[in-house]
């Protein structure tokens, strides 16, 4: 009776699929807890997915916390492709042999959307050194204060990073691992500029349009200064001034006067212990005319 009880005071049911939450025109933001069921069904005997717009069926696990239920957690951050909504989200339950059971519906508001803390990906052993950089744009993201130059930005999310290929990969045969890594390939994610990158020109001006076509701001990390890391685990990096500079130019010229992100030489200021005195003075007035340059091009420029 205290189970028929819980439910009966909790569940919003239009047939047999029970949605624990969201409750219908509820107003939700960041990380939530999906809780749908099937009342009077071991959970063993039946799967649950969650769908928003009519979109890809998302799998749910079972859970025991509180009672009987199916949960999914789902990170609501960048649901913004149509501003606060509704947003339409449907509890679908079947047997295992595929059969329907049932599905039930509600239909969520987001708040005003905030941008995303950023996944830096790919690069150099710098990940250690580069989380101050990438902290800098996650505190900003996430003070949304007047005047904040990322405010409001919907940041570029790569469509064939690696773990979305992974994730691919994973649907059929490994379902719950294929929504975990979902979290990951959903981020937004930092684009490494070094040497690697070719004509870092034709880089930056090929993410420039995969970010546009996605109404998106891509974020860029740009490390290619000379004696880069004091020779260390991510040494290299042009070999002059003068090639510095038109190193730089290629990004500006890239950019094209998009609204971009860079973060400049994550490790330059704080590793000039190696350097001359002259060297140090050399670096900095590099940097200065760095962000000169990328700031006329359009780009926010972090240090």
């Amino acid at each position: 009776m205290a189970f028929r009880a819980f439910f009966t005071t909790r569940v919003q049911a239009d047939g047999p699929v029970g949605i624990w939450w969201p409750t219908n025109n509820a107003k939700v933001s960041g990380l939530q807890p999906f809780k749908a069921v099937v009342n009077d069904r071991n959970l063993s005997d039946y799967d649950m997915t969650w769908s928003v717009d009519g979109g890809r069926q998302n799998p749910m696990s079972d859970s025991y916390a509180d009672a009987p239920h199916k949960e999914a957690p789902v990170d609501v951050t960048n649901w913004n492709w149509h501003g606060n909504g509704p947003y339409h989200v449907v509890f679908k339950a079947t047997q295992k042999n595929g059969t329907v059971i049932g599905e039930s519906a509600v239909d969520i508001y987001t708040p005003d959307a905030a941008v995303a803390p950023v996944t830096v990906t790919g690069g150099s052993a710098l990940q250690t050194q580069v989380q101050a950089a990438t902290a800098v744009l996650t505190s900003a993201s996430m003070r949304q204060v007047a005047g904040d130059a990322l405010s409001g930005l919907k940041f570029f999310v790569n469509p064939n990073s690696n773990a979305k290929q992974t994730a691919d990969s994973w649907r059929s045969s490994r379902p719950n691992d294929a929504y975990e890594m979902d979290k990951i390939a959903t981020s937004p994610e930092a684009i490494w500029l070094g040497g690697w990158s070719g004509n870092v020109q034709s880089a930056v001006s090929a993410k420039v349009t995969a970010a546009k076509s996605q109404g998106a701001v891509p974020i860029f990390i740009a490390y290619n200064i000379p004696n880069r890391d004091c020779g260390s685990y991510s040494a290299g990096g042009v070999s002059d001034a003068g090639s510095y500079a038109s190193w730089i130019q290629g990004i500006a010229q890239g950019l094209g006067g998009t609204h971009a992100v860079v973060v400049l030489e994550p490790d330059a200021l704080a590793s000039t212990d190696c350097l001359s005195a002259q060297q140090k003075t050399d670096r900095y007035s590099m940097l200065s005319n760095a962000v000169s340059t990328l700031k006329s091009a359009g780009a926010i420029v972090y240090l």
